[in-house]
């Protein structure tokens, strides 16, 4: 049995590779860009991503014409390329290095394709033998993607995901890897999810975007405010900067001591989170003071917040969801940083939980730009 499945899978990695044969010169270059083998690439990948948004964003096509115009480029591509290819590279041009990587890129690709067969046998196995199951997630699922979008910009929803997946993706792989190993899932599925934990997005420019908007936050009215904003900020900017320098150690460009940087960078975001609670607290010392002043005010009215009792004074966070929502962001990105530093010892799932939890927040926020804290 398992001869035949890996006689299947050459079978059909050979039959991927003769249909890529006259792409052969553009895969290997576009899969150097993809997997970001040259320190500039990363670059490039996100200068041709905000121009195609900008475009998009300017030109404002109607869905059918952007569609179209779409499938009108990949065409023109399809058909132009494989003649330029054949008529600038020669047989001569094609080493033995050149074949060895596109079997290797073949392959890969295989076995990306097979999985993906796969998910999609199990889904119509799971359609069979438990439709409600089934049924119950597919509409589940429909309809908050039907409300995303009709709540949401398409051209900003995609930014969002942009913005939030990789994160989504680094704490949720994070989280299943660790139950994956726990429920003695096989060693390749849970390698594959730890491996996705180390998936980062590009950050660069949002140091000095951090380091500017701390000059905005030292011209608010409220003093203690004005204070913690100033320092989050400025730590936030250093936090960045050492995950800056990680990224350069860990793509080679040069020899870096990731793991006492590593701590630098937990360091850091450990200060900004702080000052980012110390801040939560005091907005919530706030409100209780105002509850209090305007309820001895109005001795004709029932006051919102009685003292003494607990369940009266947390209805007075009903008019202040966005302190609570943020409350509840830095309360569970606090414990990140503390395990990583060694401060707790919480387990690589709740790590992930927490980090999932707090991703989630800070969509809908965005969603909902009223329960954001302002200013932040």
């Amino acid at each position: 049995m398992p001869d035949n499945a890996s006689s299947e899978k050459e079978k059909h990695m050979k039959q991927l590779k003769r249909k890529m044969e006259c792409w052969r010169e553009v895969v290997l270059p576009l899969n150097s860009i993809l997997l970001w083998e040259r320190p500039w690439y990363p670059a490039l990948i996100l200068g041709l991503t905000t121009t195609v948004f900008c475009m998009i964003w300017m030109l404002e096509p109607a869905l059918l014409t952007l569609i179209s115009l779409s499938l009108l480029v990949l065409a023109l591509v399809d058909y132009f390329v494989p003649t330029i290819i054949s008529i600038f590279c020669t047989a001569d041009s094609w080493t033995g290095q050149k074949e060895k990587k596109l079997n290797e890129i073949c392959h890969n690709l295989s076995e990306a394709i097979l999985q993906l067969q796969s998910l999609w046998i199990s889904i119509v196995t799971m359609r069979n033998s438990r439709p409600n199951f089934y049924y119950g997630t597919i509409m589940i699922f429909l309809m908050v993607f039907a409300w995303l979008g009709n709540t949401i910009n398409n051209l900003l929803l995609s930014y969002i995901a942009g913005k939030y997946f990789p994160r989504l993706l680094q704490y949720g792989s994070r989280a299943c890897w660790y139950y994956a190993q726990n429920v003695n899932s096989t060693r390749q599925s849970s390698d594959v999810l730890r491996s996705l934990e180390y998936t980062f997005i590009l950050r660069f420019g949002r140091c000095l975007d951090s380091l500017y908007s701390a000059l905005s936050t030292m011209k608010y009215p409220d003093l203690i405010v004005r204070i913690m904003l100033t320092l989050s900020k400025i730590a936030n900017a250093l936090f960045l900067l050492a995950d800056h320098i990680i990224w350069i150690g860990r793509v080679g460009i040069f020899r870096i001591d990731i793991e006492k940087w590593s701590k630098v960078a937990n360091k850091y975001w450990l200060m900004n989170i702080t000052l980012n609670l110390a801040r939560d607290v005091y907005e919530i010392v706030n409100i209780l003071e105002q509850e209090k002043f305007y309820s001895s005010r109005r001795t004709s009215m029932v006051p919102k917040c009685k003292s003494g009792n607990h369940y009266d004074a947390l209805l007075c966070f009903k008019d202040h969801k966005d302190v609570v929502m943020d409350t509840i962001k830095n309360g569970c990105d606090l414990f990140i940083p503390l395990t990583a530093l060694g401060y707790t010892k919480l387990t690589p799932g709740i790590i992930g939980i927490c980090g999932l939890i707090s991703s989630m927040i800070g969509i809908y926020t965005l969603v909902h730009p009223l329960y954001k804290l302002k200013p932040s």
